[in-house]
């Protein structure tokens, strides 16, 4: 385990960050002799992240000494004295590129020019499906809405609180049609001044009646008071009488 950890680090340090860190020094000075030597490297390091991979799979666990041996090998590619990454470039990885370079070349492009036809087919074969589960969802959020709709309509019905909703409206509209009475007999009343006499006449012959222990002086301000606390009695008798005026002028112009 601790040659894991120290292998792991050796190769994150001395493989990657300082090989990282002098390329950026490189690309800064622009020495064309160390830019040769680190792009020579990162070729080398990239071929060996590649056999890693299966190496740790497939040898690491019956090769002896296989993580020291490649901190030892992390080491040797970097150090200027041995200069490994330069050495195995130029012996194996550039003979074997320059000989099959053109066979490589026609692979990748035929490689990039195949993937995005698969792509292509991959997100169109895509949208499609996300269309149809679409399509699915609305119908089925269609069928649910159309089976629940009902349900929920006589569930409102039966509420309390939306019948308690229904009294009060037709109770404010009783009160506005009541209201709508009595604007219609003050207007009658003002038209008609002698409605309106009559009106007091009766109501002063009502309160009489009903009280007569009062005064005579509260009776005169009760007859005034009387036609704006009982509207609807009068208004009654009074559109009875404006009724029937209407009914004797249409006889009188016909």
């Amino acid at each position: 385990m601790i040659s894991v950890l120290l292998s792991r680090l050796v190769l994150l340090v001395f493989g990657t960050l300082y090989p990282a860190y002098a390329s950026y020094k490189t690309v800064k000075t622009k020495n064309v002799r160390d830019y040769v030597k680190w792009m020579m490297y990162w070729i080398v390091f990239a071929l060996y992240t590649f056999i890693e991979i299966f190496a740790d799979i497939f040898v690491s666990f019956w090769f002896p000494f296989y993580y020291e041996l490649k901190i030892l090998f992390v080491l040797w590619l970097i150090c200027p004295a041995t200069r490994g990454s330069t050495y195995i470039f130029r012996k194996i990885i550039n003979p074997q590129l320059s000989k099959h370079e053109q066979e490589l070349d026609t692979h990748i492009a035929s490689l990039w020019d195949h993937g995005y036809d698969v792509m292509r087919k991959i997100g169109s074969q895509g949208l499609d499906y996300l269309g149809h589960i679409l399509i699915d969802l609305l119908r089925k959020g269609q069928i649910t809405a159309i089976t629940l709709l009902p349900k929920l309509n006589e569930l409102a019905q039966t509420s309390p609180v939306i019948e308690n909703a229904d009294k009060k409206a037709i109770a404010q509209n009783n009160l506005d049609e009541n209201a709508l009475d009595d604007e219609d007999f003050d207007i009658l009343m003002v038209e008609n001044p002698e409605l309106y006499n009559d009106a007091i006449a009766a109501s002063t012959s009502q309160v009489n009646n009903e009280k007569t222990e009062n005064d005579e002086s509260d009776s005169a301000s009760e007859d005034s008071k009387s036609v704006k606390s009982r509207p609807l009695k009068l208004a009654n008798k009074s559109k009875a009488k404006v009724t029937g005026l209407r009914e004797r002028k249409k006889k009188n112009a016909s």
